[in-house]
């Protein structure tokens, strides 16, 4: 099924970083970009530099009451209960960039690193610009590959939900609260390679792409858990580093801590990807599953 969306005129451009108060590569380049904003500045928008999460930032941690970046639910921002940390940063930021019917900012590209071996990933829902912008970064940078997180709650509830159009630029691996040269200067890559695409619509209009080769969402997964709660097992040693790859029938998964193996039984045509992933450790997320795919933009040749 497609999702077709129109492809919103862009007038304004958001740029953020430190949604997540312990991935300081976008935030470093966020405020540095701050100070001399003119590697980001097209004459085709305005571009708009944010520091999501500072509060977070500053004790660098992810968040410090929840993540932000599950916190941009509709019902969320309309309740007035929900009034502060990170609640309260939602709403500030969707004041700022919304409201979600008639927004300040058209497009939001929201910067984040991850501890796993992802290369660079642009993230996106399931909507004919998020698609299109996605696939036409991807075209401008080796190796990057293209996630759609589909239509799920989970996306709604994302700082970029806020603007119609919205992009996640996910890069790794690499350890929280370290900086890299390569995972920076990837970063920025990504960053002006959208904001470059975003400018050459701006001036002809984006391409007739009826679909985008991509990743998609089918399934997470989580660590075995023992019967009082606890994580039971580890990644194996055989997927650790495995995004992207394959998974095969009796692919070594876990290695439980009573010595036994649980391995791969599944659909063939699956990747795993964020695999231990470091930040979703509090929920025993061990990986996702995703499958490559064709994808529908809306869009005619």
């Amino acid at each position: 099924m497609t999702h077709p969306t129109p492809i919103p005129h862009i007038d304004r451009v958001a740029v953020v970083g430190a949604t997540h108060g312990n991935e300081i590569t976008g935030a470093t380049l966020v405020e540095r970009w701050l100070e001399d904003p003119t590697e980001v500045t097209r004459p085709e928008f305005e571009t708009l530099l944010l520091l999501a999460n500072t509060a977070a930032r500053g004790a660098g941690k992810r968040y410090l009451v929840r993540d932000l970046n599950r916190s941009f639910q509709p019902e969320d921002l309309a309740n007035p209960a929900l009034n502060t940390g990170e609640n309260a940063r939602a709403k500030e930021i969707a004041a700022l960039l919304g409201p979600r019917d008639n927004p300040a900012v058209r497009c939001i590209l929201d910067l984040h690193t991850t501890t796993s071996n992802m290369g660079t990933t642009l993230i996106t829902d399931a909507s004919t610009g998020g698609l299109l912008l996605a696939d036409e970064v991807r075209k401008r940078l080796p190796g990057a590959r293209v996630y759609s997180i589909g239509r799920r709650d989970r996306s709604a509830g994302c700082l970029r939900a806020v603007a119609p159009l919205g992009l996640g630029i996910e890069v790794g691996p690499i350890p929280q609260g370290v900086l890299r040269h390569d995972v920076l200067d990837a970063t920025r890559a990504a960053a002006n390679a959208a904001l470059d695409v975003l400018a050459e619509w701006k001036r002809v209009g984006p391409p007739r792409t009826p679909t985008v080769e991509a990743y998609a969402l089918e399934e997470t997964v989580r660590l075995p858990l023992d019967e009082r709660g606890r994580p039971a097992a580890v990644i194996h040693r055989d997927l650790e580093g495995g995004d992207w790859r394959e998974l095969r029938p009796g692919d070594a998964l876990f290695q439980r801590f009573d010595g036994q193996v649980v391995c791969y039984d599944g659909p063939a045509g699956r990747c795993p990807i964020f695999v231990n992933e470091a930040a979703y450790y509090d929920n025993f997320l061990a990986f996702s599953l995703v499958r490559e795919t064709t994808l529908a933009t809306g869009q005619a040749e």
